[in-house]
């Protein structure tokens, strides 16, 4: 008999959003397309990764995944929820007008840093890649410049 893999939905809004990074990290995920997350907002953690927090009245792009329970055993390991830097949190994202819950990562530390020199890049390349709007990506990219973040 053919063993079933149960799939769950995953919000990317970092690095995940990459084709690539995913394709390392989750090779079962099969992406869904362009989604939001109102009333949450982008931030680089003090660590110089993505993250996000509540918000009311803001909103961030990402990708909407399936992902396998495999996927998980590995983003959990990329996201490093065994040392604590990121927990599993279900959200609510709306995909077509619909909303959906979805699993995503957000930082377990409040407080925000400095991106890694490529870390933006690649979230601007993928998000790019996704046709998340220019208008988002150009907040995003403030990111890069402490001295103009949102």
């Amino acid at each position: 008999h053919v063993k079933t893999r149960r799939m769950r939905r995953y919000f990317a809004y970092g690095s995940n959003m990459s084709k690539a990074v995913m394709a390392e990290h989750a090779p079962d995920a099969v992406p869904v397309g362009v989604a939001q997350c109102d009333h949450w907002r982008f931030i680089v953690a003090r660590e110089g990764y993505a993250s996000i927090e509540p918000s009311p009245g803001s909103l961030v792009y990402g990708v909407l995944w399936t992902v396998s329970d495999r996927d998980l055993v590995g983003l959990d390991a990329y996201e490093s929820i065994e040392t604590g830097l990121y927990h599993r949190r279900d959200l609510e994202v709306s995909y077509n007008d619909q909303p959906l819950r979805a699993l995503t990562y957000v930082v377990s530390q409040p407080g925000t840093g400095r991106p890694e020199p490529y870390y933006i890049a690649l979230c601007l390349e993928a998000g790019r890649a996704w046709g998340v709007p220019e208008g988002y990506l150009a907040e995003l990219a403030r990111w890069r410049d402490p001295d103009s973040r949102p």
